[in-house]
């Protein structure tokens, strides 16, 4: 240290062995100085440009607000959602590991049916999953996202045309029915307010119907969702026969509940749901479209076996041939 620093140093090097030592250390004490030096030059310089940054963005809101008349209120819930604040990653998502994208086909359609599918715990997607598997590894493949929403963030608003379900895997999250603004959702009065909490589902209208979201989802918590994209969905069915016949027989099971729910007045939203539980879709559903109950309760047969290789094969086989395209919109027709 003393021979590359200020500091005092009483032993001197006495022969060229002891000189040759000591210019190395020199050379290498200047080296590793110049690094520290200048990576912690370059690091003061970037949080500098951060902060100046940062100060620069608030004074042009605050003069915006202002110069514009903008309530109170409003401009502290503005000033607040804006105010910088850290997510806990606690989940990396697909988009986050580019290596993926290096992967063959076959094995990234049977990695993304092994992340996603178990998040689907809608009655009629643990049904397709047992019945029709072929189906369910398509959807997971050209239909399902993933995302996580900050706190304050929402993932839909009222009015606003359906294009996902969503599915909560972690977080909190709260549903405000014929909620529209942000200030709406932030009077004293939370009688409106329904907490979403995870293993819930979101809009499931929007496969089957042109469908409007009734209310506002917000985060209140940093949450991580999946979303499985309505018309990616469809287009997965119409090239699956099969699951196009079954799921026919659920719309029109679906459209009853709808409309049953709507005559006895019930608020038929995005919270609502036609069916809870396997059981009750299976007491529900034509004895045709019915899957085999093992003697301990449970539902299963050779297509949930979890063997993927024929499911997979038969998905890249579809996604290579042109096949014939076929209209799902006539399916949804009895709960338009």
């Amino acid at each position: 240290m003393a021979q590359f620093t200020p500091a005092p140093n009483n032993l001197h090097p006495m022969n060229f062995p002891e000189r040759a030592f000591a210019v190395c250390v020199l050379f290498v004490g200047l080296v590793l100085f110049s690094s520290l030096l200048g990576s912690t030059t370059a690091l003061l310089n970037m949080s500098r440009k951060e902060a100046f940054d940062r100060m620069k963005t608030n004074d042009s809101l605050r003069r915006y607000l202002s110069e514009n008349q903008v309530s109170l209120r409003l401009s502290n819930q503005v000033l607040r959602f804006l105010r910088p604040h850290k997510i806990k990653h606690v989940r990396v998502h697909e988009a986050d590991v580019p290596a993926l994208k290096a992967l063959p086909m076959s094995l990234q359609v049977e990695l993304r049916y092994e992340v996603y599918a178990s998040h689907f715990n809608n009655p009629v997607f643990e049904w397709l999953k047992i019945s029709q598997e072929d189906v369910v590894v398509e959807i997971c493949s050209t239909a399902v996202s993933e995302c996580t929403y900050k706190k304050g963030e929402e993932p839909f608003n009222c009015r606003e045309h359906a294009k996902c379900v969503y599915f909560v895997l972690s977080g909190s999250m709260s549903y405000y029915p014929g909620k529209a603004f942000l200030l709406d959702r932030c009077t004293d009065d939370s009688s409106q307010e329904r907490p979403v909490k995870p293993g819930a589902w979101l809009s499931e209208a929007v496969l089957w119907m042109h469908w409007g979201h009734k209310g506002l989802l917000a985060a209140t918590a940093a949450s991580v969702v999946v979303k499985i994209n309505a018309d990616a969905v469809r287009m997965a069915v119409q090239r699956q026969q099969p699951a196009l016949q079954s799921l026919r027989g659920y719309v029109q099971q679906y459209a009853q509940r709808m409309q049953q729910a709507v005559a006895a007045r019930e608020e038929v939203d995005d919270t609502w749901v036609a069916f809870r539980t396997l059981e009750e879709l299976m007491e529900a559903l034509p004895q045709w479209l019915r899957i085999p109950r093992h003697d301990d309760g449970s539902y299963g047969g050779e297509a949930g076996s979890g063997v993927l290789s024929s499911p997979i094969i038969r998905f890249m086989h579809n996604i290579r041939g042109s096949g014939e395209s076929r209209e799902l919109s006539h399916v949804a027709a009895p709960a338009r």
